[in-house]
């Protein structure tokens, strides 16, 4: 619906409108005309009718050709201001031909922001009517109005936040599952590998017991000391091949076997002393 045509020296100025997008949102927009004239001249604005958001907040668009001070000359400058009495929070996005920037600003009761120097005069594609189309998104995030209105916005956010936290906390205890069945996981596996290595150190210890228990194997005595002849005694045999320690071999009376009284061998038994290393070493 049309707002506001204003017509001053039997010149259009400049024509506005507003499309309300949702209930919190709304989407204005000001034709200005006499566009190369205007921006002649620093400090000089247009400014919209007062429009309202979320049906309470209401705001007014100050859009300034050629600056809202020298020091911004030869921009376009463009603010938003809350006419309310109370503090606001809004979201704003401004577009001008290519140009677009978006920002979310906090105002107090009856204050303005925006953009000094929102668009440079060398960027703006004046139409051949001499005209500029310039559109004002609002979107308010925030006011601090009572009445049913607030409250309900309120509700609806903390809805909103709760809905947010029930997602983190299943998105949580999912995680929190997926790490103990890890866990669990490497657990099972650290016992496998447990139990393996102690059977494994089991059958080991089974092993050298029962080669330990092969000392318990007689070792041959000598027939005439009685000793057993366990390394390093060197040994003697006789024809028959009864063993003797060669030391009692060659004592005097000791001419011949004791056990078969045959005569000894000229050598040792090389064999017996290295198989009973094998044994006793």
């Amino acid at each position: 619906s049309l707002l506001q045509e204003i017509e001053m020296s039997d010149v259009k100025d400049w024509i506005e409108w507003k499309c309300p997008a949702t209930f919190n949102s709304v989407k204005y927009f000001v034709r200005i005309y006499d566009v190369r004239k205007k921006i002649a001249t620093v400090g000089r604005y247009i400014q919209s009718l007062p429009f309202y958001v979320g049906g309470e907040s209401g705001f007014t668009i100050f859009i300034y050709p050629n600056g809202d001070e020298r020091k911004n000359r030869g921009h376009f400058s463009v603010f938003i201001q809350n006419e309310n009495d109370w503090f606001v929070k809004v979201e704003v996005q401004c577009k001008m031909g290519k140009t677009s920037v978006k920002d979310v600003f906090q105002l107090d009761a009856h204050h303005f922001a925006g953009w000094p120097k929102f668009c440079e005069h060398s960027k703006v594609v004046v139409a051949e009517d001499d005209t500029v189309d310039v559109s004002v998104d609002v979107t308010l995030v925030f006011e601090e109005a009572s009445g049913e209105n607030n409250i309900k916005t309120m509700v609806r956010e903390s809805q909103t936040d709760i809905e947010s936290l029930r997602d983190e906390m299943s998105l949580l205890t999912r995680m929190m599952t997926t790490n103990l069945k890890m866990h669990e996981k490497n657990l099972r596996e650290k016992i496998d590998s447990l139990q393996s290595s102690f059977i494994s150190k089991l059958e080991a210890l089974e092993t050298a017991s029962i080669r330990k228990g092969a000392g318990a194997i007689p070792c041959p005595e000598c027939p005439v000391c009685f000793e057993e002849m366990k390394p390093p005694t060197r040994i003697a045999q006789c024809m028959a091949g009864h063993l003797i320690c060669l030391q009692c071999k060659e004592r005097p009376e000791v001419s011949s076997c004791p056990s078969c009284k045959q005569r000894f061998t000229g050598g040792r038994a090389i064999g017996m002393e290295n198989y009973l290393s094998t044994l006793f070493a």
